[in-house]
């Protein structure tokens, strides 16, 4: 087989990887998403039909969901019982570094939802098939909460939307989870010593 360009391989990391879970998972299975970093419009209409699920674009490498119910999910093809491992560990034996977590897997959750206005820990757990307990006990063991979790994201957000684009700050507070525009003012000036008016003035690096 002839490589011409990083697609073929970022299409052949997709299915790789997406072979890889189907023998924890079973032959039917399929993910929720998969990721590529750079796809035409017709190819990704073509990759959804191969893959049988929706084809994100996104910066960095490709790759595909899976819910964190599945994780523990042990391998069914092994001969003793010393050598069973989870899908879990398939990255660490792989020597894949650093292995992602529970809150990173949140945080890129919440950059989906939040384009539709939803950053609730309930949308989160849903998306991850999970229930916010259970999603609340996996953040806690990791040292931190889907609050903090959360905070982070939107205050990277924030920054980026007030200092890089053109949207009003009422639909900037609305799209990360603000009832109220005064408190998403009163958040910003926290994180960064401004006001969204002054930091969309002055952005950093400009």
């Amino acid at each position: 087989m002839t490589i011409t360009g990083h697609r073929h391989l970022d299409e052949g990391t997709v299915f790789v990887i997406g072979a890889v879970a189907r023998h924890f998972l079973g032959a039917g299975w399929v993910p929720d998403w998969v990721e590529v970093p750079d796809e035409p419009r017709n190819c990704i209409e073509t990759l959804e039909r191969l893959v049988g699920a929706p084809v994100h674009v996104r910066a960095g490498p490709p790759g595909i969901a899976i819910r964190l119910s599945e994780l523990p999910t042990l391998n069914p093809d092994v001969s003793h019982r010393q050598d069973k491992i989870t899908l879990q560990d398939l990255a660490g034996l792989m020597g894949v570094s650093p292995v992602q977590t529970v809150a990173d897997v949140v945080e890129h959750i919440l950059r989906i939802t939040f384009a539709h206005g939803d950053v609730s820990e309930v949308s989160v757990a849903r998306h991850l098939a999970i229930g916010p307990r259970t999603l609340q006990r996996a953040l806690r063991r990791e040292g931190t909460s889907f609050r903090e979790v959360r905070a982070g994201f939107a205050e990277k957000s924030a920054r980026h939307l007030v200092a890089r684009t053109g949207r009003s700050l009422e639909e900037i507070s609305s799209m990360l989870g603000y009832k109220h525009p005064r408190s998403f003012r009163r958040a910003f000036k926290g994180w960064t010593g401004v006001s969204p008016s002054g930091y969309r003035a002055n952005p950093p690096g400009a």
